[in-house]
C-alpha cells in the first residue's frame, strides 16, 4: 500500500515517462500559420495573406509581397527577406490588431537610393536596397508603441522616426536609433 506522498512522486514520474512512450502516430498539430496584412500607402495596394504555414514559406505569398513592397519609384522588386517578415508578423502580433501596417518604404532600387544619396540622406548602406527593410507606421497604435514592440523583440534593425512619421524595421542585426 502506497502512502500518499508515494502516490504523488509515483503518479508524477508515470506523467514524466508517458510522452515518451506515446505512439509516433499521434497527430501533432501544425504551428500556427503566420499572416501579415499590409498596405501601401503610395496607391493603397494592399497584402493580407498567410506567408508560412505547415512550416514552410508559401512561394506565391512571398512573390505577392516582394510585389507590394517594390520600388515605387522604378517598379523594380526583389525577393523580400522572409526574415523581415516574420519581424513584421512578431510585432504585429505582439501589438494585437488587426489593422495593417501601412508601408512608406519597402524595397529601394539602386537607383532610388543614389537619387536619395544625392539629396544628403544618409541612406547609402541600406538593408532596403537588399529587401530587408521596410518604414511603416500602423493605425490605432502610436510609433513610440511600434518601437518598444519590435525593441522588446530584440531581432532586428529598429529606426524611430517620430518627426517623418514612421518606424524602420530591417532583418539586419539587432539595434536601435532614433532621427
Amino acid at each position: 500500500m502506497l502512502h500518499r506522498r508515494q502516490f504523488i512522486l509515483t503518479s508524477a514520474a508515470m506523467l514524466l515517462v508517458a510522452p515518451a512512450q506515446a505512439r509516433s502516430d499521434v497527430f501533432v498539430p501544425p504551428r500556427k500559420p503566420r499572416r501579415l496584412h499590409l498596405l501601401a500607402t503610395a496607391d493603397g495596394e494592399t497584402f493580407r495573406a498567410t506567408y508560412w504555414a505547415d512550416g514552410r514559406y508559401i512561394p506565391e505569398a512571398l512573390v505577392e509581397v516582394s510585389n507590394l513592397l517594390r520600388d515605387r519609384n522604378t517598379g523594380e522588386m526583389c525577393d523580400v527577406d522572409p526574415q523581415l517578415l516574420d519581424f513584421l508578423w512578431q510585432v504585429q502580433h505582439r501589438l494585437d490588431t488587426p489593422a495593417p501596417f501601412h508601408v512608406t518604404s519597402g524595397y529601394r532600387s539602386e537607383k532610388t537610393n543614389a537619387r536619395l544619396v544625392r539629396r544628403g540622406r544618409a541612406v547609402s548602406r541600406s538593408y532596403h536596397t537588399l529587401g530587408r527593410a521596410a518604414d511603416l507606421w500602423l493605425p490605432g497604435r502610436s510609433l513610440e508603441q511600434i518601437r518598444r514592440a519590435a525593441e522588446h523583440l530584440d531581432c532586428g534593425g529598429v529606426g524611430y522616426y517620430p518627426k517623418s512619421g514612421f518606424v524602420h524595421l530591417d532583418s539586419g542585426p539587432s539595434r536601435c536609433w532614433q532621427s
